[in-house]
């Protein structure tokens, strides 16, 4: 009777202990959830700045600022004609 009765408390804690354990390990795991979300939206956020970056990068033309990117590069390229054409002298 001694033996089944320390079996069953043995069998009672580590049963306490399981579920203590768990709810540790859970509320951990929320806490990482909630971490890697944030850098999750910190990543894309690095990603849009990059992709933004790459586009700006893209759209240069040699000899033209790049604070004029509503404009299409063709657009550009004739403006950039134009003035080539303006600073000729003509005989």
């Amino acid at each position: 009777m001694i033996v089944r009765d320390a079996l069953v408390a043995t069998l009672a804690l580590a049963s306490l202990a399981t579920a203590l354990w768990t709810c540790c390990v859970q509320a951990e795991n929320h806490q990482r959830a909630r971490d890697l979300a944030r850098l999750q939206r910190e990543w894309e956020m690095l990603e849009a700045a990059n992709a933004q970056a790459q586009a700006r990068a893209d759209a240069h033309v040699p000899g033209v600022s790049n604070r004029d990117l509503d404009v299409t590069r063709d657009e550009v390229s004739q403006r950039l004609r134009e003035r080539a054409g303006k600073g000729k002298v003509q005989l």
